[in-house]
């Protein structure tokens, strides 16, 4: 009980960290992946949690773990997939070059608000929640069209790294 509270609030801590904060991936190299052979995906609700991108999510994680060789369980698997997601609005300034009337170049500074999309994801041993994987991504992006294949793609590129099951 004490130890999923644990991984609940660290998730919490990555998803309020600032925005300007560059993407990080870890995979733990002592993870054999013949060690595991199913996973459970669960959001975590926290704050600014978006419960509209879940199953978008949940489904581009499944595909990619899947496609590892990995299958889902509904209830208890060998691996736990953690993740709160996320986007905010901040602040930002935009610097555009301006052509005066008298040919001359000026720099026209704008505020902006910037959208922002926030991940935290771990990835933990379901028998003694040893972190498998982690992932913490905080990315500006101008299109908020979150399609499932965009989804898909950009999970997959995030699960690059995890090793596959081993049959």
């Amino acid at each position: 009980m004490f130890v999923p509270l644990c991984g609940a609030l660290l998730l919490i801590a990555c998803v309020s960290e600032p925005a300007k904060q560059p993407a990080r991936a870890l995979s733990t190299p002592a993870v054999q992946a013949y060690d595991f052979r199913s996973f459970v995906i669960e959001p975590v609700r926290t704050k600014g949690h978006r419960l509209d991108l879940e199953e978008r999510f949940n489904t581009a994680t499944q595909r990619a773990l899947e496609a590892k060789g990995y299958s889902r369980q509904d209830g208890n698997g060998d691996m736990q997939v953690l993740y709160a997601l996320g986007t905010q609005t901040q602040p930002g300034i935009e610097l555009r070059p301006v052509m005066g009337s008298n040919g001359a170049v000026y720099t026209q500074t704008e505020m902006t608000n910037e959208q922002t999309a926030v991940l935290a994801l771990r990835i933990l041993d379901n028998r003694d929640q040893r972190v498998l994987f982690e992932a913490q991504i905080s990315r500006q992006f101008s299109d908020p069209n979150f399609t499932q294949e965009r989804f898909d793609q950009a999970v997959a590129k995030l699960l690059e790294e995890f090793p596959p099951h081993k049959r």
